[in-house]
């Protein structure tokens, strides 16, 4: 037997809020390492500041590392969803853009993701 749309979206949904409770205090942010890195090093913090990976390179061995609910979490929203999100918000802003809108609330919800990863930007 094989799920319905909604049962796989909806157990998709919780399974991301799980996820996002268990790791660090938002807002996540990216901070430049040195001003003047040509790599474009960075660190990534939590709500707080505190740096999200720990350790350092070359230290005793050990590599840099996240806790388990932080690793969990990028795993699970990694390169693959970004790029699936990035096609329904594209699919999405065709539909504002002609006014052939299938799904009102789609468009919405996407205008809210959109400012969100736009860090609050209109």
């Amino acid at each position: 037997m094989t799920d319905e749309p909604a049962d796989t979206i909806r157990r998709a949904a919780e399974h991301l809020r799980a996820l996002a409770a268990a790791a660090s205090a938002p807002p996540w942010a990216v901070r430049p390492r040195w001003a003047d890195d040509p790599t474009g090093s960075a660190d990534v913090t939590d709500g707080s500041g505190g740096t999200l990976v720990h350790g350092r390179s070359g230290t005793r061995g050990r590599a840099p590392f996240l806790r388990g609910p932080d690793a969990r979490y990028v795993a699970a929203m990694g390169p693959a969803v970004g790029l699936a999100l990035a096609t329904w918000l594209d699919e999405c802003a065709t539909q504002a853009a002609t006014g052939s809108v299938d799904e009102p609330g789609a468009v919405a919800a996407a205008l809210t993701i959109a400012r969100t990863i736009l860090g609050g930007q209109p």
